[in-house]
């Protein structure tokens, strides 16, 4: 940063635009009573003093005194301060010139713009974004680029808060309770955009934001992935994993392309490790390595790092973060429910089915939760092995989530849907197999049928029998006296 003086600062804010040369002039005049009508010449206190008077910003100080003067504005929007960066682009926290009100602008590089790849996915998340109106998802108002210096740029809603990411790094490990409701929240949000055809593909601790009422807000759908989509950014551009490598489904490390919205409840589990643990599941090792464990191993438990951690809990977050999709929870709404259950004080049972029992009294006031988990016979993943004591390895969907997964199916039949025996619909219904180990008893098949028959019904047959014979006798009678005559 340049040591320069107050006349070289004044000049270059009034170069920069911004603030009106009257504004400016009445603040420098109160600047110089406060300093006993002696003229200004200590840089420090000037900027100071402007920034606490709410005239320019701390950012546009150190711009200023770096003696940049260009770039303090984007189309109708003031810049005030730089957000963040990430991989593809830097967001800026901006003012309408007219309206006051404040916004994020989520700018792509210059550098970017000739690359077809990234200028491509920046209007696909512009697409996303403006597609979803859901209070727990950033709201996108608008995008637009500027001609001259070749900007393009996303307005955003601006959230005053913390990405859960910097909330673990400046306060540590998120407690119990804060992280099953920030979870439940993103999870709430999730649900809509898959209904609404659209697949985060990374959801990870730098895309939820909570903000001052600790209301959740997911943002960057970047690598949102549409049903409506004709071909693939991931294909076309030779990219077949994308996502970040600490929150990386397994099946979304093979291919990004053909992932479900099972993807994003990995990368949710794997978030929520992050919010208890105050680390990501693997924390070692290079990019491939991390990749690659996600492939292979489970991660350590969360007693071992929270002792605070009720066992339901757990038993939660390991099933959001299983390998298999098939094994893991098959919505967000489902991961929804249940910690929303948990957080009301109800009693997660795990046995023949997944029970909420109120208040943790006994099981005569159960009731089946929603999300509709069900027992499986063995644990894959383990070997075989009997799951008892934990969160079953599959989920069976009502009717009203399977008809709203139907129309989100991408270039593919659902896998779960193939397992279940319902690629194919019919009208004709059909007997599930019974998962009980006791035999369904089935009908003798020598046993012999008997048909009911009413008295009067018996006698009437008989009399008709009996006129029929009379008549049938009278008639031979007279055909044998007209022979012999």
């Amino acid at each position: 940063m340049s040591n320069i003086g107050v006349k070289r600062f004044v000049e270059l804010l009034q170069k920069s635009r911004l603030l009106p040369d009257v504004l400016l002039r009445n603040a420098l005049t109160q600047l110089k009573d406060e300093n006993d009508g002696q003229p200004l010449a200590d840089t420090s206190f000037v900027t100071q003093r402007l920034i606490e008077m709410e005239l320019i910003t701390k950012w546009q100080s150190d711009k200023l005194l770096s003696q940049k003067y260009k770039g303090f504005f984007l189309g109708k929007y003031k810049i005030l301060e730089h957000i963040g960066t990430g991989g593809m682009s830097s967001v800026y926290l901006v003012e309408h010139m007219q309206m006051r009100q404040r916004r994020a602008i989520k700018v792509l590089p210059r550098k970017r713009v000739a690359d077809k790849t990234y200028l491509e996915r920046f209007y696909i998340e512009a697409r996303a974004s403006a597609s979803l109106d859901h209070p727990n998802i950033v709201h996108a108002f608008d995008v637009d680029h500027d001609e001259d210096s070749q900007t393009h740029y996303l307005i955003m809603e601006y959230v005053d808060g913390r990405d859960v990411g910097k909330i673990v790094e400046q306060d540590g490990q998120v407690p119990i309770r804060d992280a099953a409701r920030y979870i439940a929240q993103a999870a709430e949000a999730l649900q809509f955009a898959h209904d609404e055809g659209v697949i985060h593909r990374d959801v990870k601790p730098g895309n939820l934001l909570v903000d001052k009422n600790n209301v959740v807000k997911i943002l960057d759908m970047g690598l949102a992935l549409f049903k409506e989509d004709e071909y693939s950014l991931t294909l076309e551009f030779n990219e077949k994993i994308l996502g970040t490598a600490d929150y990386l489904a397994p099946e979304q490390a093979i291919n990004s392309h053909t992932v479900d919205h099972r993807a994003d409840v990995y990368g949710l589990g794997c978030t929520f490790f992050f919010m208890l643990a105050g680390e990501p599941p693997f924390n070692i090792g290079s990019l491939a390595q991390r990749i690659a464990m996600h492939q292979s191993k489970h991660p350590q438990p969360i007693s071992k790092y929270r002792d605070d951690c009720p066992p339901e809990l757990q038993q939660i977050l390991e099933k959001m973060m299983k390998k298999d999709p098939e094994h893991r929870f098959q919505t967000c709404g489902d991961v929804n429910r249940i910690l929303m259950a948990w957080l009301a004080g109800q009693k997660i049972q795990i046995g023949s089915s997944a029970q909420v029992i109120s208040g943790g009294s006994g099981a005569g006031n159960s009731d089946v939760l929603e999300s509709g988990i069900h027992s499986g016979t063995a644990n894959a993943e383990n070997g075989g092995e009997s799951s008892s004591g934990s969160i079953d390895d599959t989920i069976r969907q009502s009717a009203s989530s399977s008809s709203s997964y139907s129309k989100n199916v991408l270039n593919s039949v659902s896998f779960s849907d193939i397992v279940a025996g319902s690629e194919i619909q019919s009208d004709t219904p059909t007997i599930e197999p019974n998962t009980d180990s006791r035999k369904v008893s089935k009908p003798d098949s020598n046993v012999k049928t008997t048909i009911g028959v009413s008295p009067v019904f018996l006698v009437s047959i008989v009399l008709l029998s009996v006129f029929a014979s009379s008549a049938f006798t009278i008639l031979i009678l007279d055909w044998l006296r007209m022979l012999g005559g």
